[in-house]
């Protein structure tokens, strides 16, 4: 039996079917021992506590059940949810920002674009240059095939940003806690 194992058959009210292997676990297992003593001193102290009296579970159902008792606050509408979330409220702005002053923000990318593109490719033509610098790559000094390398590898970097995104996902998924957007 394992410590898992051990753990189920304390939350089914230990079975007897189980008792004997269950006890021999718990004289090799230091936590499944300690596991043991405390379910019975729970179960020890349940049962000295004092009765319920008669018909006090079907008077708490019957409570329950009376209309105009919220046992839930009742959701927000979804339209509401989603502007709440901090994803929806950077949307947002940004859709605010791209109405408001897009002329500024086109004039930018304008400028900002071809600067980007052409640091890319230097960046790419560096690294090709550095790779068919050896002296075994002869063929690969022509321009037409520096050419076609860096264009290839323009395309492995496009194909490996699902990738990258989706890792980058799960490593966050981890830290941030999520809290679903449902609509109703």
């Amino acid at each position: 039996m394992t410590c898992d194992q051990f753990e189920r058959w304390l939350d089914q009210g230990t079975p007897a079917p189980l008792a004997a292997v269950a006890s021999a676990h718990a004289q090799r297992c230091a936590r499944c021992a300690a596991s043991r003593s405390a379910s019975r001193e729970l179960d020890a102290l349940l049962r000295s506590a004092p009765r319920a009296p008669d018909r006090f579970t079907e008077q708490v159902m019957d409570h329950l059940e009376t209309p105009g008792i919220a046992l839930l606050p009742t959701p927000l509408p979804w339209w509401i949810r989603a502007a709440s979330e901090p994803a929806g409220v950077l949307a947002l702005a940004l859709a605010a920002a791209l109405l408001w002053g897009w002329q500024r923000l086109w004039s930018f990318t304008e400028t900002a674009a071809p600067a980007a593109v052409r640091m890319v490719e230097a960046s790419l033509a560096a690294w090709v240059a550095e790779l068919i610098a050896a002296p075994r790559l002869g063929p690969l000094r022509a321009p037409q095939v520096q050419v076609g390398l860096e264009v290839a590898l323009s395309c492995l970097v496009l194909l490996a940003s699902p990738a990258l995104y989706r890792t980058t996902a799960r490593i966050t998924a981890r830290v941030l806690p999520r809290t679903p957007v449902r609509a109703d």
